[in-house]
C-alpha cells in the first residue's frame, strides 16, 4: 500500500485505471490528511527491493540471487517505460544485464537504477526495502557473514547515504538494526523497532484488535475474536494512545478465509537453527552472537 500510494504512474493512464487507484484510498484514514495527500500521492518514482529470495548455500549463489531480483527490477521498470518515456533508460538497461547475468558491479548497481529513475522521472527516488535482513539470516547459517555483509555494507552506503537521487528510504526487517557493521555507513536512521517504549507506527503493519474485529464481522462471525487471540495475538506496542494488542496479518486472514485455526505461519529455517543452537548449548559448547 505504502509502494501503491507514493508510486507515481510507469506509463499514461486511463480515468477509469486513475480512479480505480484513487479510489482503494478512499476509505482509509490517510484521506483526512488532506495536505499530505496533496504533497505526495503519486508522486514519486519507487525503487521497491524486496530481499526475500537473496540467499544461498555459498557466497556466489547469494550473489546470483541478487542478480536475479535487480534484473527483475530492471525488466518491471522498463517494459511500461518503452516507447513511453525516455529512450536511454532502455540503453541503459541494456548495459547493466544480458540474459546471463549482471554486468554492472553489483555493490552500486542499486545507487546507479535509482540515479536514472530520477533522471527519467525529473523527481527524486523512494526507496523501500523489503526484509533487508534475509541475506544476513543465510549468510551466517552457511559461514560466509564476513563476506555478506562487506558486500551489503556497499550496497546499502551506496544506494542510500550522500545519494541526492534518493529522497527518503524505509527498510522492514526482523533484526534489530545496529548502528555499526553493514549499517555503519548510513547516516540519520531513525529506528523504530516493536520493542520500543513509544513505536509510534508499530499498530499500522499488524492488526489491532479493533481492526480484527471487523474482519470478523465481515466475514459474518465464521471465527470469533476470542477464538482468534489465543493463537494470533502475539504482538503488543505502547503507542501515544497506550498499550495496544496486535495480530498477525497473515494468519488472521487465512484463519478467516479457510474458517480454521492453524498454524500459518511457519518458518521452519528458524526453527532448525534454533533446534541446533540449543542442542550444543545443552552439550556444553560456547555459542557466539553474530551482530550486524
Amino acid at each position: 500500500m505504502i509502494r501503491e500510494f507514493l508510486q507515481r504512474p510507469l506509463r499514461p493512464e486511463s480515468d477509469h485505471a486513475r480512479a480505480k487507484t484513487t479510489s482503494r484510498f478512499e476509505s482509509t484514514a490517510i484521506i483526512d490528511h488532506r495536505d499530505l495527500v496533496s504533497t505526495h500521492f503519486r508522486q514519486y518514482p519507487v525503487l521497491y527491493v524486496d530481499l526475500k529470495d537473496v540467499h544461498g548455500t555459498t557466497f556466489e549463489d547469494m550473489q546470483t540471487s541478487f542478480d536475479a531480483i535487480v534484473i527483475r527490477i530492471l525488466k518491471d521498470l522498463s517494459n511500461p517505460i518503452d516507447g513511453v518515456l525516455d529512450q536511454n533508460f532502455l540503453l541503459f538497461c541494456d548495459q547493466l544485464y544480458h540474459e546471463q547475468g549482471l554486468l554492472h558491479p553489483r555493490g552500486t548497481v542499486l545507487q546507479v537504477i535509482s540515479q536514472i529513475l530520477q533522471r527519467v522521472f525529473i523527481m527524486p527516488v523512494v526507496v523501500l526495502i523489503d526484509e533487508y535482513d534475509t541475506p544476513i539470516h543465510s549468510a551466517i547459517e552457511h559461514n560466509y557473514a564476513d563476506l555478506a555483509s562487506d558486500f551489503f555494507a556497499t550496497v546499502f552506503g551506496s544506494l542510500l547515504k550522500n545519494n541526492d537521487a534518493v529522497y527518503a528510504s524505509m527498510m522492514v526487517g526482523i533484526w534489530k538494526v545496529a548502528k555499526s557493521g553493514w549499517l555503519s555507513q548510513l547516516n540519520h536512521l531513525e529506528i523504530f523497532p516493536m520493542h520500543a517504549e513509544d513505536d509510534r507506527y508499530a499498530k499500522f503493519f499488524l492488526f489491532t484488535e479493533e481492526e480484527v474485529e471487523i474482519l470478523c464481522n465481515a466475514h459474518e462471525r465464521v471465527l470469533s475474536i476470542e477464538a482468534l487471540q489465543p493463537h494470533y495475538n502475539g504482538y503488543a506496542a505502547r503507542c501515544s494512545s497506550g498499550f495496544v494488542k496486535l495480530y498477525n496479518p497473515f494468519s488472521v486472514v487465512r484463519a478467516l478465509g479457510r474458517k480454521k485455526i492453524s498454524n500459518y505461519w511457519v518458518e521452519t529455517e528458524n526453527i532448525r537453527r534454533c533446534r541446533k543452537t540449543f542442542g550444543a548449548l545443552v552439550q556444553g559448547f560456547v555459542i557466539t552472537l553474530i551482530s550486524f
